[in-house]
């Protein structure tokens, strides 16, 4: 991360009028984790879904937009297309759809995950781990907390179709 703040840094200085003296200051003394452990949901989004730009008639967050940005591990650039040389680019999907599945775990009663820790692929999460969509999941998740508490129901018995409702309360915002 240290060499590839350089390496834009330098590309800043010599690409950018008026940033010919930038500097960087400081820098944070570790990097942001991007990814960490994941459970077993009921749903899992995958790349595939991201690329195709999946529709689904029940989905919780809608139209989710960001290219899978998986930085190459060996330098700068995008680990897609990297040949060593080529400093590869990310991958661009479809606006794709998000179930409530994603945040339900298979086997736990009463929990619900949410933003960077949904069941999405290695791929997937590279790409809905991004604030935007971290936030619509998050409003997702407290509308369904809500309903479940609203109802005396358990998380995973709430229909998605409510949480819908609640999100989407106008029906041109809505698909299918």
């Amino acid at each position: 991360g240290r060499k590839q703040a350089f390496q834009i840094l330098d590309f800043v200085k010599k690409t950018i009028p008026g940033y010919e003296n930038a500097f960087i200051s400081a820098m944070p003394a570790s990097i942001g984790v991007r990814e960490t452990r994941r459970f077993k949901g009921v749903e899992q989004l995958v790349k595939e879904d991201c690329i195709e730009g999946k529709r689904l008639k029940n989905a919780i967050v809608r139209k989710a937009t960001f290219p899978i940005d998986i930085h190459n591990p060996a330098g700068c650039g995008q680990a897609a297309g990297n040949n060593g040389k080529n400093a590869g680019t990310a991958e661009r999907g479809k606006p794709y759809d998000i179930p409530f599945g994603v945040m339900l775990p298979e086997k736990l009663d009463g929990f619900l995950f949410t933003g960077r820790c949904i069941n999405a692929s290695h791929e997937a999460l590279a790409s809905c781990r991004v604030m935007i969509i971290a936030m619509a999941l998050g409003a997702a998740a407290g509308a369904a907390a809500a309903l479940a508490a609203k109802d005396n129901l358990k998380v995973r018995q709430v229909p998605p179709e409510r949480i819908i409702e609640i999100l989407f309360p106008l029906k041109e915002n809505c698909h299918g």
